[in-house]
């Protein structure tokens, strides 16, 4: 029978780290005839099949020939997963022992009020102390009149975090969605490879009508960057193009142009200065031509956006930062 919800993990090169996620789940209170679990391998060269194969048999292993990033993982996946509800954890995070319960509740809570709702985002923590603190990692996503994106509550001490609320956009390392909400306004877009799918995808839930939760009970603990490097070349280059990306694809024109045109100008600054600033403007100009080969895509994207959803940008601009 189909499980009411899946929990989705995407991995690539990292088994030890996925292991220790999926030994987390074991320990979950939820009735474990309620949910599933669904491995996305991105063609892992590191013994990651063999050893979900024999440590965690209960779970789904999708093995994909190549490294399509986490965006296109998830997407892998959804094509696939069958169940109504899915959560999405990332391989590098463990989670409390209430964390399905508590989203579930949540949820469950939000569709007897007939609320609007199709993410609820957990409370994620850095799994290593700051400054001897347990401190946030995200409480959802904040976003800027620029596209930067920004983990709401970042560094904050944990007991200090915000309480449940409303956010512009989701975190994608710990989220519980609507599977059905999800596909109707075009899932995740797997040509993001890594960075700003999540950011991108609330974006779209909120242009489509939804809203997004966040749920200050459900708790991961996660090694930020453990995956990807943070602050590496790999995380500043998808990090300049899909921002862009994202903003031609969701923002009003009078938000899109004057960030799109300044952005190879600032770049070139950089570069003239020397110094340090010198490789980031070379790799923010990489970042840019690629950003311009997948322009005619992206355009192509907005265009065929349904007109109710064209429609709301002005008023979901509104709900960004300065």
């Amino acid at each position: 029978m189909t499980p009411e919800l899946t929990v989705v993990v995407v991995t690539w090169e990292a088994r030890d780290l996925v292991l220790a996620c999926l030994d987390s789940l074991r320990q979950q209170g939820l009735d474990r005839s309620r949910w599933a679990v669904h491995v996305v391998d991105n063609g892992s060269h590191d013994g990651t099949a063999s050893a979900l194969a024999q440590h965690h048999p209960e779970a789904t292993v999708q093995r994909l020939e190549r490294n399509l990033g986490f965006a296109g993982g998830v997407a892998a996946a959804l094509e696939v997963v069958a169940s109504p509800w899915v959560v999405l954890l990332n391989n590098d995070a463990i989670p409390e022992t209430d964390f399905l319960e508590t989203l579930v509740r949540s949820r469950d809570a939000d569709l007897a009020a007939e609320l609007p709702v199709a993410a609820w985002t957990a409370r994620v923590l850095l799994a290593q102390p700051v400054d001897g603190q347990e401190r946030v990692n995200s409480t959802g996503v904040l976003v800027h009149r620029d596209g930067n994106g920004a983990d709401r509550d970042w560094l904050v001490p944990a007991a200090d975090s915000h309480p449940p609320a409303d956010v512009f956009g989701f975190c994608g390392a710990a989220v519980l969605l609507d599977a059905e909400a999800v596909a109707g306004v075009g899932g995740f877009d797997a040509a993001y490879f890594l960075y700003y799918e999540d950011t991108d995808l609330s974006w779209r839930l909120r242009l489509g009508g939804w809203s997004v939760r966040y749920v200050h009970e459900a708790v991961v603990h996660h090694e930020h960057g453990a995956s990807s490097g943070l602050g590496s070349p790999v995380f500043r280059f998808h990090n300049e193009r899909n921002r862009l990306t994202t903003l031609v694809k969701d923002a009003p024109w009078r938000l899109v142009v004057p960030v799109v045109l300044r952005h190879p100008v600032m770049s070139l600054v950089r570069i003239a200065r020397g110094g340090p600033a010198r490789p980031d403007g070379l790799l923010r100009l990489r970042a840019y031509a690629a950003f311009l080969r997948r322009l005619p895509r992206t355009l192509a994207t907005r265009r065929a956006m349904p007109a109710d959803m064209r429609r709301r940008r002005s008023d979901v601009a509104r709900l960004l930062g300065s």
